[in-house]
């Protein structure tokens, strides 16, 4: 039982280790690139375009815009 655990514990350090990088390429969207990207949608820019002004993945936009639609319909119908 105790290998087990010694091994459990070495497995989250492992883990652990990746969660700290020097350079990350993913980091947190700030309030001003998500005002940019709001005043963007609005204007009906391409997703393409929004991304190359922002520099934030396509793929966080698509989220994002998806998640702002479901918002704004599940509260106007509530």
């Amino acid at each position: 039982m105790a290998s087990s655990i010694t091994v459990a514990k070495i497995i989250n350090a492992e883990t652990a280790k990746s969660q700290f990088v020097l350079n990350p390429r993913n980091r947190p969207v700030t309030e001003e690139s998500k005002k940019l990207i709001d005043s963007l949608l609005l204007e009906r820019k391409s997703i393409a375009a929004i991304c190359r002004v922002s520099g934030i993945s396509q793929m966080w936009i698509q989220t994002y815009e998806s998640r702002k639609i479901q918002h704004r319909t599940s509260t106007s119908f509530s």
